[in-house]
């Protein structure tokens, strides 16, 4: 397994982690409130998106990565000058 691809692996665990986790953490406490069970419903949402958003985020990452160069084209010397 070359470096990139286990970059690429473990950038969409910790990626989709977090974003997982925030996630059904704010729709579940939006839904429900914080009802006595409320980690474990959302603990269960967690894993459910959990299991897409992992996945998800490594197949995309690629994509996106190109998306943002095109939108954000590195220019050269740019973070040398004060003032454009």
């Amino acid at each position: 397994m070359t470096t990139q691809l286990r970059r690429r692996i473990v950038f969409g665990l910790v990626m989709g982690t977090l974003m997982s986790a925030v996630m059904s953490f704010a729709l579940t406490a939006f839904s429900i409130g914080f009802p006595a069970d409320f980690v474990d419903i959302w603990l269960l949402q967690f894993f459910r998106a959990w299991v897409i958003a992992v996945p998800f985020v490594i197949l995309i990452a690629p994509f996106t990565k190109r998306v943002v160069e095109l939108l954000v084209p590195e220019r050269p010397n740019a973070d040398r000058r004060l003032y454009d």
